[in-house]
């Protein structure tokens, strides 16, 4: 493009970007903002499903893991849905559910790694009321307390 305008007699101003940079830099806006745009508007969008407590990798003793997950409470998760899985078990009755989470203690530990899975069915801010499944995993290890005698 600069050598058509040079050709036309027509020269650049120095410190006046190109149309071609322009047109660059244009696109890449573009595509930033559909991309912030397809993350708003995926079903998934921010997650329904927060761990508190344990952290991932967190080592705990084999006596139980204190659980404590946030929900939003702004309607976005279906009363009644939320369901807690430990290394596969549905333990949801041991635990006391509220609008906005769950909390409680958890026993019957394996010795060495564990899963604990939050599942909710929520809906996106800009859903039209159709709900999807959801959910969050935390990976922990329990121990054994160490022996005393080791005689």
């Amino acid at each position: 493009m600069e050598c058509e305008a040079a050709a036309a007699g027509r020269a650049r101003r120095p410190g006046r970007p190109s149309p071609r940079r322009g047109l660059r830099g244009r696109a890449a806006l573009g595509l930033a903002a559909c991309s912030l745009l397809a993350l708003l508007v995926s079903p998934g969008g921010p997650p329904l499903v927060s761990f508190v407590t344990p952290r991932a990798g967190a080592v705990v003793g084999l006596g139980g893991v204190r659980l404590i997950a946030r929900v939003p409470a702004d309607g976005r998760v279906r009363p009644g849905s939320l369901r807690v899985l430990l290394n596969g078990a549905d333990v949801t009755g041991e635990l006391i559910t509220a609008r906005n989470g769950v909390v409680g203690e958890l026993h019957g530990l394996l010795d060495g790694a564990n899963v604990l899975r939050v599942e909710v069915e929520g809906a996106s801010w800009w859903s039209d009321g159709r709900a999807f499944p959801a959910g969050g995993e935390v990976r922990f290890l329990a121990r054994r307390p160490l022996d005393l005698d080791r005689g």
